[in-house]
């Protein structure tokens, strides 16, 4: 299994927390970076269980994060979770990946180095090790340190640490070899669960290592409101039009033109506005200001000419992508000072393809010869990171000016990964080359 997903393992507590509540508080943890859930509940029953697992299955999903069962194979293989975690005393290893297939994580809770070496020949995904804290499951910590990292050395399988680990005490897990921590109290007996799971998050990248993301052989970026500060000019070109014809824009325009192209945002003007004039002119009025704004005013967002200057130096190809015409795009390279570092454009005005169509992302990774797979491709509209995911890109989500809080939301939930500047994507670029 891919080690990245035991940095930050949630395990559920439902002793204290089911339903809703349950449900609510694990949706807020996902959000602030938990990258595998553990559904443990050993009181209730496989039926009244169930309803939550359910709900957590389809929330892990949607945050692409793996779903985990614990104990109970049955209800792993019933739901079709990502895998099961079993203990010593649970059922057979051999039997668990009988049922449930090649594929599927299944942990096993291992003390010493025979379970260890016992686990990993059965075919264990991983190694759930502890208690290395006290902790309210534990009465004391029953694993000494030198041991875990004894354990850590001598199997190939990854290693997840458990039992009382919080901000306080995870720094002595450092240099150990876990791959991550397996976290139930700091998480689910907190009252700000969204900011406890990113503090969380960012002491595990720092004891255990930042989550590692495969070398991209392509980015494909927007040119527009990504790498240039274009957004005043593309949110205004409605409004500049229907003043220039008498007309008074409606108060939620900007957002609903957003996501459209130049063509189909003078479309939805002709049809919902009665202006007199035809789609063609329209798109005229709007190139003009385009061109106008891009020779005079246009200029690169922060952090953009060192990332571009980065791909360039580690010969990663970039293809901008925007709304305009290649030709304003050309203008818009050059005026910025940033068209050495890209290797082509593309325009779903030049393609006649929307960018919520999953063929205009397998062009672009076409034209650059780069399978979909490897291409990080940034987005900050939720249609096109849709459109890229079908595509089977990597989707990297960023923060920028125009998105409303429910785009951003929807954003951070879908993509493979979420960046909040230019900054962040050249750290994980970095990291990844």
């Amino acid at each position: 299994m891919n080690p990245n997903h035991l940095r930050l393992y949630a395990i559920t507590d439902c002793d204290h927390l089911t339903g809703d509540a349950l449900i609510a508080q694990t949706e807020a943890l996902l959000a602030g970076g938990v990258t595998m859930l553990q559904l443990r509940d050993k009181n209730r029953s496989r039926e009244a269980v169930r309803p939550d697992a359910l709900a957590l299955r389809d929330l892990c999903h949607r945050y692409k994060v793996p779903f985990i069962v614990n104990d109970d194979v049955e209800l792993a293989r019933e739901i079709d979770a990502d895998g099961v975690h079993l203990g010593q005393d649970d059922a057979a290893l051999r039997l668990a990946r009988l049922k449930l297939g090649p594929d599927k994580i299944i942990g096993i809770s291992a003390h010493n180095l025979e379970e260890a070496r016992a686990a990993q020949n059965g075919g264990a995904s991983y190694l759930g090790c502890g208690a290395v804290f006290t902790s309210p499951s534990k009465d004391a910590a029953s694993l000494d340190h030198n041991l875990l990292k004894n354990i850590c050395d001598t199997v190939d399988i990854p290693v997840v640490a458990i039992g009382g680990i919080n901000g306080d005490n995870m720094a002595q897990l450092e240099g150990l070899g876990c791959a991550g921590a397996a976290v139930i109290s700091a998480l689910y007996h907190t009252s700000d669960p969204l900011e406890t799971a990113k503090a969380l998050r960012a002491q595990v990248e720092a004891v255990f290592g930042a989550v590692e993301t495969d070398r991209p052989t392509a980015l494909v970026i927007p040119l527009d409101r990504v790498l240039c500060d274009t957004h005043t000019v593309w949110a205004a070109l409605a409004e500049t039009y229907l003043n220039g014809v008498g007309k008074e824009a409606g108060p939620d325009l900007a957002s609903i033109l957003r996501p459209r192209t130049l063509a189909g945002a003078a479309a939805y003007i002709k049809h919902n506005y009665s202006v007199p004039d035809g789609i063609t002119q329209m798109l005229y009025e709007f190139e003009y200001d385009l061109d106008e704004y891009y020779r005079r005013e246009a200029s690169l967002q922060p952090g953009a000419k060192a990332l571009l200057e980065t791909c360039r130096d580690h010969q990663v190809p970039v293809l901008a992508i925007s709304d305009a015409p290649l030709d304003l795009m050309t203008q818009l390279a050059d005026r910025t000072g940033c068209a050495e570092s890209i290797t082509a454009m593309a325009s779903t005005a030049e393609s006649h393809q929307d960018r919520d169509d999953a063929t205009f992302y397998t062009q672009a990774a076409a034209q650059l010869e780069a399978d979909p797979q490897t291409v990080w491709v940034i987005e900050d509209h939720i249609n096109g990171l849709r459109s890229a995911h079908r595509a089977d890109c990597v989707t990297i989500a960023i923060q920028a000016d125009g998105q409303s809080d429910q785009e951003w939301a929807l954003l951070q939930a879908e993509a493979d990964i979420t960046v909040n500047h230019l900054d962040d994507l050249l750290n994980l670029l970095n990291n990844a080359l």
